[in-house]
């Protein structure tokens, strides 16, 4: 279980998040919703641990995120991120793409990373994509080699930063269903978005930030039928 317990986080005299805690959980998918500059992409970024907090706690499995080197190269190791600009290595190959973090954090060797790579390709049905380059690729098929990366090191939690922003709709479809496979695979996914019709499609909390503070914390299903009442 993934749990934030009253973090504030301020820059300077502004504070971003002002008290706030929730749950998520593995098999289930969160979304994070909210007007812009409520503080959404500082709580992902305070949960991966690139930015630190001013007060509360961040438990991961009942250990407490702390920011030592060691402490967060451990707590990177359950909750992964995919950024919303992917961030691929556009000098590597795609398989070097996933490859590269298996052998320097996993320390496989080439053939171990390589064999795990093309696994992962191949369930995003990308195998024949192994040698091309980021700049050959579509956007969705960027967005899906950047999970592939991610999972690789096989979190528990995987966080996304609007990750519908640049996707068509055809595209978003396919990365519902690629959010699907992955709760049944046993991860919890927690989505920043303001597309509430995504959001509402593929989540089962949502979570609504306004001003710093937790609005609202209830069921998607529930969320949009108050919203329609």
């Amino acid at each position: 279980m993934l749990e934030v317990k009253n973090i504030k986080k301020r820059f300077n005299e502004l504070e971003v998040l002002k008290g706030v805690s929730m749950t998520f959980s593995t098999n289930q998918i969160t979304s994070i919703i909210g007007p812009s500059g409520t503080g959404k992409s500082t709580l992902l970024r305070c949960l991966i641990g690139l930015e630190t907090i001013d007060e509360g706690e961040i438990v991961v499995d009942n250990e407490k995120l702390l920011y030592t080197d060691a402490a967060l190269h451990a707590h990177r190791q359950k909750i992964g991120m995919v950024f919303q600009e992917w961030h691929l290595f556009d000098h590597f190959t795609v398989l070097q793409n996933i490859t590269f973090a298996l052998r320097k954090v996993k320390h496989m060797t080439k053939e171990e990373a390589d064999q795990k790579g093309i696994e992962l390709l191949t369930k995003f049905s990308l195998k024949e994509k192994a040698n091309a380059y980021p700049n050959e690729l579509s956007g969705g098929q960027k967005q899906r080699i950047a999970i592939a990366r991610t999972i690789a090191l096989e979190p528990r939690y995987l966080l996304f930063d609007e990750p519908t922003s640049a996707l068509d709709n055809e595209t978003i479809k396919e990365f519902i269903d690629i959010c699907r496979q992955l709760v049944n695979d046993h991860l919890g996914i927690i989505v920043i978005t303001h597309d509430l019709n995504f959001a509402s499609k593929v989540s089962d909390q949502l979570i609504e930030l306004k001003n710093g503070y937790v609005q609202s914390n209830i069921k998607t299903k529930e969320y949009f039928t108050e919203k329609e009442n």
